[in-house]
């Protein structure tokens, strides 16, 4: 089970790019480092490994300059990119449940030495402290986000208000999540228990920057998802079906299924 209380950072929670300088103390470190290590998974398969690193160990090409740094590496298997942002919005939300701000820097690069804390992959970093600008939104439409028919055909849904409503609640918890430049680069198929995640394809120029960047805003989209399913009583299940591929947008890949 996800943690109740990240529900409602979902709609609270914004990028803090301005941090004090006073680094955490060690508790609060080793209560970030054990919450991140219950995390759930898209794929418990997916060996995972999260370490924390001062700002000195990190070259950064955007200014997001914080106490620390959550460094997130990964094995390199199916779905590992979107596994990677389905345990880190987690993390983040958990954080905005805290009172610290956090923000992902995808322009980061750990040093050498930070690189060797494991034996995996770097994905991405995480960047958190204590905010030094306002943390929390005090109303949804401070998002700037694509409306909710613009990120998914719930039509199979209309003839069932009950079901309709709940999806479009859950839709919503996605629509809110955040992406890389604010790309919202999901849309969602959708009938009475299944939610089918599609990722909108990068041009041959976006492609160098964001089609990583794409599959783990997707785990950030999945992960908002699961949490407003439990919020709302009911379980969930990812999985990878090949024949919704032939479903896909124009435009779109195929990422995965949420069964709710």
């Amino acid at each position: 089970m996800m943690p109740s209380e990240l529900y409602e950072y979902i709609t609270k929670r914004k990028s803090i790019r301005k941090y004090e300088d006073e680094p955490l103390d060690n508790d609060a470190l080793n209560e970030i480092l054990e919450f991140a290590g219950k995390a759930k998974r898209l794929d418990k398969e997916i060996r995972t490994e999260i370490n924390i690193i001062p700002r000195d160990e990190v070259t950064l090409f955007l200014p997001v300059k914080s106490p620390h740094y959550l460094m997130f590496s990964s094995e390199e298997k199916e779905c590992y990119l979107e596994n990677a942002g389905f345990i880190l919005q987690q993390i983040d939300l958990f954080l905005s449940s805290k009172g610290y701000g956090s923000c992902y820097v995808g322009m980061a690069f750990p040093s050498k030495e930070a690189k060797r804390m494991s034996e995996l992959g770097y994905i991405i970093v995480l960047a958190f402290g204590r905010p030094a600008e306002p943390l929390h939104r005090t109303d949804t439409s401070q998002f700037r986000r694509k409306e909710l028919p613009e990120i998914a055909d719930a039509s199979e849904l209309i003839e069932d208000v009950d079901c309709f409503d709940m999806t479009a609640d859950i839709i919503d918890s996605v629509r809110l999540a955040p992406s890389a430049t604010n790309s919202q680069p999901w849309f969602l198929i959708t009938d009475k228990r299944r939610l089918d995640f599609f990722c909108e394809k990068p041009n041959l120029i976006k492609a160098i920057g964001y089609k990583k960047m794409n599959r783990i805003d997707m785990g950030i989209a999945l992960c908002h998802c699961a949490i407003a399913a439990e919020h709302f009583g009911k379980a969930w299940k990812f999985a990878r079906e090949e024949d919704e591929a032939s479903k896909c947008p124009k435009g779109y890949y195929y990422t995965g299924t949420m069964l709710v």
